[in-house]
């Protein structure tokens, strides 16, 4: 009783960590980012140029717009342990691709950043921004899904100018993307207008910025004044003595974006980590441990995920490295056995997906295969010895002898082999024993040949009769079964 209240609590305990997780109320409803990223591309990736953080790379795809191409970049302290979020950033006027300015207001830190083109340059590209743009959007969004690991709940974009027209024009247009954010900078909405899904928008955090003197601060409080009307949680900067600049010294920009990127929900996602733990779920809580632990080492949240984490990687570095010392010693099927508890233990993280990589190399491996067709026949062998021995122990000779024999047969050169020769050996030289068995086994068919005979002479088939009497009297001339065969030859005659 107590282990079933135990786990009833953990179970409500997790029921009320993930509602309080929502990133807004409708978003059950609305997300439909996993079918999105199912669509495939026919892009070929091989030829792509290597990823490394720190560093932007040209992507080069077909169907991105007029420069055929998008930037990625990822932040300096990126690693593929957990998942990062994104930031999709659009360019001024008859600019390039560029993840400026949001990768200096980061400090190259903390977010994918995705620097996308329009399908056509130029002031008459705002033709194509509620349909064709949105198709590269999502060609964007599935390129770089299967590139890295980004965070399909923390999905944002972003842009200055004319980049902020078409950000604003993504929020209200494209909510199969579920956007976590937007970023308008120096640009927003020339009039109201009626989203797709005004639900998508509900508590979604917007942020804009403007000078005071840029001739777009109208259209930025167009942008403001509608995204509050969709209930949406608005931070409206107007720089002062500023005219269409990117940013300004003294923006917080850049720790807004940490609070409702990697930072946001913190101490819910913590408990929510807590939750996997608790219940068997390693692999998902460290996930979220790692993703908090590297964001901000004065937080006391991210303090608390980097211990947690750093307990839970030591624990799977453990088997992880009994696992290659197995491989090192050539056992391969503890070295399988290993790795496959690993990768179902931590399943859903880096680690997890590691084991899972690790084994499926070592399952392809003909030694392994080997190895693990040896253990089967040796288990095989081994459950028969054991049948074999029990069947001894319990007086049922004839059975152990029958088992040995099929042991011997099926297995000649296994490991146990001689044991089962001893064994099987002792039984025949006995006598004594063989005495029995031949009774035994008289017994067994005499009673059967002799029953059948007398049923024939009831029938009046006396011809039929003689050959299992025969029978009996051939094959067991020195029993009673014999003699009574014999009696019944001679009240026939």
């Amino acid at each position: 009783m107590k282990k079933f209240l135990h786990n009833a609590c953990l179970a409500l305990l997790a029921v009320g960590v993930f509602f309080s997780l929502n990133v807004r109320p409708c978003r059950a409803e609305l997300d439909n980012t996993d079918l999105l990223l199912r669509e495939t591309d026919s892009a070929d990736e091989s030829s792509s140029p290597p990823l490394l953080p720190g560093r932007e790379t040209k992507i080069r795809e077909k169907d991105l717009g007029e420069n055929g191409y998008y930037v990625l970049y990822l932040p300096k302290d990126y690693t593929p342990r957990h998942t990062w979020p994104v930031l999709f950033c659009y360019h001024s006027l008859n600019e390039k691709p560029t993840v400026e300015p949001f990768r200096s207001v980061l400090k190259d830190r903390h977010f994918i950043l995705v620097g996308l083109g329009y399908h056509q340059a130029g002031r008459e590209g705002y033709d194509y921004i509620k349909t064709v743009d949105i198709d590269i959007l999502k060609r964007a969004l599935r390129s770089v899904n299967r590139r890295v690991r980004m965070d399909r709940e923390l999905i944002f974009v972003g842009g200055y100018s004319k980049g902020a027209f078409y950000a604003a024009s993504m929020l209200n247009n494209a909510p199969e993307i579920s956007w976590a954010g937007g970023v308008l900078l120096g640009g927003g909405m020339n009039e109201p207008t009626r989203p797709k899904q005004p639900k998508s928008l509900y508590k979604i955090p917007i942020f804009l910025g403007c000078g005071r003197e840029d001739p777009h601060l109208q259209h930025v409080q167009t942008a403001a004044d509608h995204f509050k009307d969709m209930n949406s949680l608005v931070t409206l900067e107007v720089w002062p003595k500023t005219g269409h600049v990117e940013t300004y010294p003294g923006s917080e920009l850049g720790e807004w974006l940490i609070r409702n990127g990697p930072l946001h929900k913190a101490s819910e996602r913590l408990a929510k980590a807590k939750v996997h733990e608790k219940i068997g779920h390693p692999g998902l809580a460290l996930e979220i441990y790692e993703s908090l632990a590297h964001v901000d080492d004065g937080n006391v949240f991210c303090q608390q995920a980097g211990i947690a984490a750093k307990a839970l990687s030591a624990k799977a570095q453990a088997k992880m490295d009994r696992a290659s010392a197995a491989m090192d010693k050539k056992e391969y099927s503890l070295a399988q056995d290993l790795l496959a508890e690993l990768a179902e233990e931590f399943k859903g993280s880096y680690v997890g997906n590691q084991a899972a990589l690790r084994l499926h190399k070592l399952q392809s491996n003909p030694a392994l295969q080997k190895e693990l067709q040896q253990r089967q026949v040796k288990e095989q062998a081994e459950e028969i010895e054991k049948q074999a021995l029990a069947a001894q122990k319990e007086g049922r000779h004839a059975e152990a002898i029958r088992l040995y024999e099929k042991y011997l047969w099926l297995y000649p050169k296994s490991d146990g082999a001689e044991d089962v020769k001893r064994q099987l050996k002792k039984l025949r030289s006995d006598d004594n024993l063989q005495k029995r068995l031949r009774d035994q086994k008289a017994a067994r068919e005499c009673r059967g040949w002799l029953t059948m005979a007398d049923a024939l002479l009831d029938q009046g088939k006396p011809d039929k009769a003689k050959t299992y009497l025969d029978k009996i009297i051939r094959k067991y001339p020195d029993t009673t079964w014999a003699v009574k065969a014999r009696v019944r030859l001679r009240n026939m005659d």
